[in-house]
């Protein structure tokens, strides 16, 4: 029922405020680009969200579990996320920082990220790892999102959730020209 309001008010151009969050569960692929979410987004079981643009606050209940994605290129974006149970983040954009520390383009290596001191890490029920996410979207919009990674243990393997980081279009589109024209003039073509 969320899901189709949602989709009502996008196509009939709604602005104002909506004050309850955003639900994305069973398989639902989800297109956030307007509007405002103020109380957190929730995405499981195999669920996709994809924020192109719009608002979203996060409420420190906001979370990613259950084989979910949520990929975020554009829009405005604040506040707290819970990743896990084989969730995933992933943020298009550039000039990414892991609190103070400058982080590279793939997955975040957190037992590394933690080793250097650019995440907390503690052991309760779950191996847990807590930080900042920062950066500039693909649209240009600065962003930074706090996260707390929660790997659970049931056997040897843990049930992991990760942040990955993807460069916006316009690099893509570059580093393909330049590959081009390299294997042009190696070949002589």
């Amino acid at each position: 029922m969320k899901i189709k309001l949602m989709l009502l008010m996008m196509l009939v151009g709604f602005t104002s405020q909506l004050q309850a969050g955003l639900l994305a569960t069973n398989n639902d692929n989800v297109i956030v680009s307007s509007g405002d979410y103020y109380s957190g987004i929730t995405t499981k079981k195999n669920a996709t969200v994809n924020m192109v643009g719009g608002t979203i606050e996060m409420g420190t209940i906001s979370a990613m579990r259950d084989n979910a994605q949520f990929n975020i290129s554009g829009g405005t974006i604040s506040g707290e996320v819970y990743l896990y149970g084989y969730s995933q983040m992933v943020v298009s954009g550039s000039d990414f920082h892991i609190g103070t520390f400058a982080v590279g383009l793939g997955e975040l290596d957190l037992n590394y990220l933690a080793s250097v001191g650019a995440l907390d890490y503690f052991q309760t029920e779950a191996d847990t790892y807590t930080g900042t996410v920062s950066g500039v979207l693909s649209d240009g919009n600065s962003f930074s999102i706090d996260f707390r990674i929660l790997q659970f243990r049931y056997g040897s393997e843990p049930e992991t959730a990760n942040i990955t980081l993807v460069p916006e279009p316009m690099s893509m589109s570059l580093l393909g020209l330049g590959c081009l024209f390299i294997y042009r003039r190696n070949t002589g073509k």
